[in-house]
């Protein structure tokens, strides 16, 4: 069964089997070395054997050579002085013994300066740590336990060293770790999706308590002076009042249509119809939409783009980037104001400009200024009021249509908004 088709509580449970049997052969390994056992069950090929240890050398030895760990006497240097089968097969491609050889020269390049603290630490004090291991046997790495302490004075070495292939240990370790990074990685995606959906419903709410409320409020006032004093007022200040009805109306629809384009935008309501469209027919469009208002500030708003600029997109999409941007430039420009709108073919895309010479924007706003979350929002030059969608709807609908939008700005010398989406055969998100 492969790494990759066991569960985390599988591989969970794999890992500590193996750090199980890992720790209880360190154990008996060291019983054995501190005489805390009078007898030993070896099992080998031939069955069980009980020897006591009352006897010297023979069963030390034999114990040694059936355990499924390396074990080896070395001196200070490195040079191994006795090892056991395992040892050998471990450390060596061949069958043939790696007694008088140097551990060091065993071991890859990379590790070398790792092993020989080990031996300096393990002269002084039991210490164990994990080193990895290349064989011309294999194409992978396999990792090894090493556990050194120190010999007494007058036994023949310095140290003694337990070998143990922890591989299997490791690679269950570092699958588990690459599934947990994996689902920690999707826990912050789904975090993050959380904190922009409660940035959109703070967001909604702010709008419906604040922004909303304040047309109705214009509405309800003015209405109600008209009601109550009709037959008092003179034309003038009838006149008056229902310039503010209309205003207060028309700042209402305006709320309204933006929360609309958004809640259809977050639903995924809006569906994409691309077709061939003509861009200078579609910004003349939207600069008629405009003109009350243009009219009314002594706005010109003049467009370069050329009668035979076509591109294929989708133009319910397009008409409401055009029209929040271009609606933008005559809310932040001053009286007797201009508006330049202008288009640029580059390779396969077209870039739009829209460019007026109001307000402008400070450097600090524009770096956030297409995020939802983001609090900056100001009246226009004739304290004109809104909500702060319109730029974000701009962002996601650019985005949907493949392209990007981004501003120039300075404050007082007036800003220029370019969005860019493919002329054709673009892959719509």
């Amino acid at each position: 069964m492969k790494l990759t088709e066991y569960t985390i509580d599988e591989l969970i449970l794999k890992n500590e089997e193996l750090q199980a049997r890992l720790s209880e052969a360190e154990e008996a390994l060291n019983a054995i070395r501190n005489g805390d056992v009078d007898a030993i069950v070896v099992s080998g090929q031939s069955g069980e054997k009980v020897f006591t240890l009352t006897s010297a050398d023979a069963p030390y030895r034999l114990i040694l050579e059936e355990m499924g760990e390396g074990a080896a006497v070395i001196k200070s240097d490195g040079a191994i002085l006795y090892c056991n089968h395992r040892f050998t097969d471990i450390f060596s491609d061949s069958t043939q013994t790696v007694i008088g050889l140097n551990l060091i020269s065993l071991v890859s390049e990379v590790e070398r300066l790792k092993l020989r603290k080990f031996l300096e630490k393990g002269l002084k004090e039991r210490i164990t740590g994990i080193i990895s291991h290349f064989s011309s046997l294999s194409e992978n790495a396999s990792y090894l336990n090493i556990s050194l302490r120190p010999l007494p004075a007058g036994v023949e070495g310095d140290i003694c060293l337990i070998v143990s292939d922890v591989t299997v240990m490791q690679q269950y370790q570092d699958h588990l770790q690459d599934m947990v990074i994996e689902r920690t990685l999707e826990i912050e995606k789904a975090n993050e999706q959380l904190r922009e959906l409660n940035a959109t419903k703070n967001k909604f709410f702010n709008i419906i308590a604040h922004d909303l409320t304040s047309p109705f409020t214009s509405l309800l006032g003015a209405s109600e002076l008209l009601v109550e004093n009709l037959n008092l007022l003179n034309p003038e200040k009838i006149k008056t009042l229902v310039m503010i009805l209309k205003e207060a109306s028309k700042n209402g629809y305006s709320i309204l249509q933006d929360l609309l384009e958004w809640s259809r935008s977050q639903t995924g309501m809006l569906v994409l119809d691309p077709g061939r469209i003509n861009l200078r027919d579609l910004i003349d469009e939207q600069i008629r939409n405009v003109s009350l208002v243009s009219a009314y500030k002594e706005i010109e708003i003049c467009s370069l783009v050329k009668n035979d600029t076509y591109i294929f997109t989708d133009r319910n999409f397009l008409n409401t980037i055009l029209r929040n941007l271009i609606s933008n430039a005559i809310k932040f420009s001053n009286r007797n104001g201009k508006v330049l709108i202008s288009s640029e073919v580059i390779g396969n895309e077209i870039i739009v400009s829209v460019k007026d010479n109001g307000i402008g924007i400070s450097q600090e706003n524009i770096e956030n200024i297409f995020k939802l979350d983001n609090k900056y929002k100001r009246p226009g030059t004739d304290n004109e009021q809104g909500t702060g969608l319109g730029l974000k709807i701009c962002h996601e609908f650019v985005e949907k249509l493949n392209g990007s939008i981004w501003v120039v700005s300075c404050e007082n010398q007036g800003s220029e908004f370019k969005f860019s989406i493919p002329i054709e055969g673009g892959q719509f998100i």
